[in-house]
Formats: C-alpha cells, sequence, structure tokens
C-alpha cells in the first residue's frame, strides 16, 4: 500500500531543492489538506505531495531523465 509525503518551501525559499518534508506515511493525499494549513500560517508555501510505493530508488534513471 502507497504512503503520501508532504513537501512544501519555506518563507524565504524559491527553489524546488530546498524543499523542507513535512510530512511522511500519511494514508491518503487528502490528509496532507490539514498539514498544509497549519504549515501556511508558520510561512511554507509551494507544496507538494509525493506517492511512496516502496522499493529502491533508480538513481540512474532520475539522472538520465530529459
Amino acid at each position: 500500500m502507497p504512503e503520501f509525503l508532504l513537501y512544501g518551501l519555506a518563507k524565504d525559499a524559491t527553489e524546488r531543492w530546498q524543499e523542507d518534508l513535512l510530512a511522511t506515511g500519511l494514508p491518503t493525499r487528502e490528509a496532507a489538506e490539514p498539514i498544509k494549513t497549519r504549515a501556511a500560517a508558520d510561512g511554507f508555501h509551494s507544496f507538494r505531495v509525493a506517492e511512496f510505493k516502496g522499493g529502491q530508488p533508480d538513481f540512474a534513471a532520475a539522472v538520465l531523465r530529459r
């Protein structure tokens, strides 16, 4: 069963590589909504929800992706 991760940029951050991991183990994408609301009140913005299905990362595919 997949789990969802929530990322967001802090107040002064503007680049995706500056994202902070705000939550893990979320059962659904909708479970991220109340966390987004609280994080936005603390200055976070540009949220992203990612799905994690387990397994090992394929770094070569990530680097070679065009």
